[in-house]
């Protein structure tokens, strides 16, 4: 025994006395006290005595968190209580070195106090058996006639059909299960430790909850496994009892309970029909409108993008699209209008790529439009070869794409010099002669396209009046 430890059991040899004072006023917890007046300590000065001559591990029933609380609240109590024979430097001293200065603390070792915990946990299980259980549920005073209709409006009946089945009026049905509704809203408190027990032991065994789960399925589930947790047979009219108690707990707007039993109540609204008024249920079940919720085209592609977190070629985007299933029927076409039209959401960055603009993308100029610049520059029918070389310093682009603008769109011609040019540049046709230069006089071939890209909706008129104002 070190130096603290001999002044103290010094001082209670000397004034014994003067720690009379009751247990009562370390304010310990019912299990703590209750475990030291089972092992005849009554007061202050006999706890202190015996923690300097035994081990505080050979109390009975005496737990690891119990002995860590009576040693913070005896630290506390030396703390606060001024006795003129105690001096502050040995208060101090005793704080600083914890009450296992003043005993050879034994802490008891990880395995004993697994073995005690799990000691614990048995004994919560067996205070719970069939009997028990029907004596809580019993002490509501419910008949079983009106556990019935409680347990048809649950499933999602109407006040009608209850009403033929038991041959009373609508309104009859409705005061019933209002009546039982307030018998259960007084009587909860009977229940509250066993509806402790369910949060914390039964739910960690129910690994997932899935919304809108199957009645009979739930509640075979939820007597299987309280069966297997008590360590005997449960009945399920009885496991179909207490979920119905579950099931009104929203309906009492009750927040406190609903908050206390948390998981284990949104468990049982869970199961089909859902409680909407659960807190929990309300908010899953608002989540899962909201994704089934049809979207225009427009969302899609937005959703699509945002998820995405970068640019998508439109038949990328379409795909992903379809398969969200948020619409009853799909239209690659109507997905990639959207983005063309759009040009507030959408940006074209690349040759059928499309972001979006809240990204501070910049829209990329389509092949044509490059070209036109190119030439304009120019201000001359240029070759093929120095086009390509010119629209590669901007974008990388394929020969043979390059051939394919030039030859489709009506913007531009080539000419019998083999070079390309603004069809804003030309004369009309009948003015063309041996005179005109050679690189402004159009080839046939270009000039038969220009009825085609009219079929197609080109408006050539239109575009070569926009180049001539350019």
């Amino acid at each position: 025994m070190d130096q603290i430890s001999n002044r103290l059991q010094s001082y209670l040899s000397d004034s014994l006395h003067d720690y009379q004072t009751k247990i009562d006023l370390l304010g310990l917890s019912c299990r703590a006290y209750n475990c030291l007046r089972r092992n005849k300590i009554e007061t202050i000065s006999n706890l202190i005595k015996k923690m300097i001559e035994s081990d505080i591990k050979d109390f009975r029933n005496l737990g690891y968190k119990t002995e860590k609380e009576i040693e913070k609240k005896l630290i506390k109590f030396l703390n606060n209580y001024q006795h003129k024979k105690v001096s502050k430097e040995c208060t101090a001293q005793i704080s600083q070195k914890q009450v296992s200065v003043l005993i050879p603390t034994s802490r008891m070792s990880s395995k004993s106090w697994e073995t005690k915990k799990q000691q614990e946990t048995n004994k919560n299980f067996e205070q719970f058996s069939q009997s028990k259980i029907e004596n809580l549920i019993s002490s509501f005073r419910i008949s079983e006639r009106n556990w019935e209709i409680i347990k048809l409006r649950s499933v999602g009946n109407t006040y009608q059909i209850i009403s033929e089945v038991f041959g009373v009026s609508r309104e009859r049905i409705r005061q019933i299960i209002q009546c039982e509704i307030r018998k259960i809203n007084n009587k909860i408190f009977s229940v509250i430790k066993f509806f402790d027990f369910l949060e914390e032991y039964l739910i960690p065994k129910i690994k997932t909850i899935e919304f809108s789960l199957n009645y009979f399925e739930s509640i075979k589930t939820f007597t299987n496994l309280l069966s297997q947790i008590i360590g005997s047979d449960i009945s399920e009219s009885l496991c179909i009892k207490i979920i119905l108690i579950l099931r009104i707990l929203p309906l009492m707007k009750n927040i406190k309970y609903l908050k206390k039993w948390q998981r284990i109540s949104y468990f049982a609204c869970s199961i089909h029909p859902i409680i909407i008024e659960h807190p929990l249920v309300k908010k899953q079940y608002i989540g899962r409108k909201k994704e089934k919720k049809k979207l225009s085209y427009t969302q899609l592609a937005y959703k699509v993008l945002s998820e995405s977190t970068k640019p998508l070629h439109w038949q990328v985007i379409a795909r992903k699209a379809d398969k969200t299933g948020r619409r009853k029927s799909f239209n690659a076409s109507g997905l990639y209008n959207a983005l063309q039209s759009h040009k507030d959401v959408f940006v074209r960055v690349n040759q059928g790529a499309y972001g979006l603009k809240e990204w501070g993308l910049y829209e990329a100029e389509y092949f044509p439009e490059i070209i036109a610049k190119i030439l304009k520059r120019g201000k001359f029918p240029l070759p093929l070869g120095k086009i390509l070389f010119e629209v590669n310093k901007v974008r990388q682009m394929k020969r043979t794409s390059l051939i394919l603008s030039l030859d489709l769109h009506p913007r531009f011609y080539k000419s019998i010099n083999n070079t390309f040019g603004l069809r804003a540049w030309l004369e009309e046709r009948y003015k063309q002669n041996l005179l005109t230069p050679d690189d402004f006089i159009e080839e046939s071939k270009s000039y038969q396209r220009i009825e085609k890209a009219k079929s197609r909706g080109y408006n050539v008129e239109e575009i070569i009046s926009l180049d001539k104002k350019q």
